[in-house]
């Protein structure tokens, strides 16, 4: 009677360790063709789509934690980026997907839009840190405002100063500071 200890190996009068050494040489090193039992592949196939459902969850939930939406009442006209914005209730959302802070403001009533990229990250004043509300702060000359500084609030280590129109020759500015509070997305 022949023994078969792996497939396709007959260790016919074969007894003792040297007979199961002589049988592990023989061992593919793959499986070939070798049939995966249906049970095996059900489960595989459920781990796999899980581990997917779970990778997609973790990018959504990383998506919307890098967007902080804050809200602010802005009562004056002013430029942001290249863009002249009227007065009125802004969404300001930050996202630093990119890995840069990019700021988009929106005003609730009229719909219009401005995205304006952070420049320096700075330390924010010690009084914003205090009023424990994020910030915006704007260079105003006697004709305009521009947006110069952000701050998001608690939490947040950094300001971000955002470019604006440089200053003409002899001309000062003086910042007005605009509280924010944290909103709701759109």
């Amino acid at each position: 009677m022949a023994e078969t200890g792996f497939t396709g190996i007959s260790s016919k009068g074969s007894t003792g360790a040297g007979a199961v050494a002589r049988q592990v040489l023989y061992i593919p090193a793959y499986r070939g063709a070798v049939a995966i039992p249906k049970e095996e592949s059900i489960t595989m196939k459920k781990l796999t789509t899980r581990l997917m459902i779970a990778t997609a969850a973790l990018v959504v939930a990383a998506g919307a934690a890098s967007a902080q939406t804050m809200t602010g009442a802005i009562p004056f006209e002013f430029r942001a980026g290249n863009q002249v914005m009227a007065p009125g209730t802004y969404q300001v959302t930050l996202s630093d997907q990119t890995g840069a802070p990019v700021f988009r403001f929106l005003n609730v009533e009229s719909g219009q839009a401005a995205m304006v990229l952070g420049q320096s990250p700075v330390d924010p004043e010690k009084t914003w840190i205090a009023g424990g509300t994020g910030k915006l702060a704007f260079a105003c000359t006697s004709g305009s405002c521009a947006l110069a500084e952000l701050w998001e609030g608690p939490g947040s280590n950094y300001a971000y100063t955002l470019h604006g129109p440089k200053l003409g020759k002899g001309e000062t500015a003086v910042l007005r500071v605009i509280p924010m509070q944290p909103g709701k997305g759109e």
